[in-house]
């Protein structure tokens, strides 16, 4: 009996190992989203992050203009705003087609490049896509919604509390990111906000 226990026990483990290494291999070779052909899609030759040939700090903003201009949207929005300290922002926004993000290129005054752009509305698109297109986020954050970091692009997502996984579907992505990266959490996975205090418990957000 205990000889057909401990064989059943390891054709367990060599089933979960085997069921562990195929997900890993469908993962890698699964397609990236085309809702973010755009990091590709005008960008070739250019440092990243890259939205449709349009770089962040590079990138003029009336090229950005005529750019967005020209796709054929029915949703083109130019802005001009004036918040705290008499600063003026300028944004124009659309969507590249009725299958993508809508994209909004933002200039703040005086500067005539595109300081940042946002990424938000991105139809059928998950966090696990974004994991597929930049690898693990480098760190996260427990806020309204769950907030993190891929290199220079920041993202939010649509979450309740803490619960998180690859299926929940990104509210918005910024770029380049602004935040102080100091106060976040480095990646531990898919754990809720008490785990990652226990992993890092100087967090600001842990208790004290």
């Amino acid at each position: 009996m205990l000889r057909f226990l401990l064989k059943l026990a390891l054709g367990c483990i060599v089933l979960s190992t085997l069921t562990i290494f195929i997900s890993r291999a469908v993962g890698s070779t699964r397609p990236v989203n085309p809702v973010l052909r755009g990091f590709t899609e005008g960008c070739e030759g250019q440092p990243q992050p890259c939205w449709y040939g349009i770089v962040p700090g590079r990138s003029k903003f009336s090229d950005a203009r005529k750019w967005v201009q020209s796709w054929d949207s029915q949703e083109y929005r130019e802005i001009e705003s004036t918040a705290t300290f008499d600063v003026n922002t300028r944004t124009v926004g659309s969507r590249f087609s009725p299958d993508s993000c809508y994209s909004f290129f933002h200039s703040t005054r005086p500067s005539s490049v595109v300081d940042y752009i946002e990424l938000s509305d991105c139809p059928d698109l998950q966090f696990g896509d974004l994991i597929n297109q930049f690898g693990a986020p480098d760190k996260i954050q427990f806020r309204i919604g769950i907030w993190g970091q891929f290199g220079e692009i920041a993202f939010i997502l649509d979450s309740q509390g803490d619960v998180f996984n690859p299926r929940t579907k990104p509210r918005m992505l910024i770029m380049p990111s602004t935040d102080n990266v100091d106060l976040f959490f480095d990646w531990h996975g898919f754990a809720s906000h008490r785990r990652y205090c226990q992993l890092e418990p100087q967090n600001y957000t842990c208790p004290q």
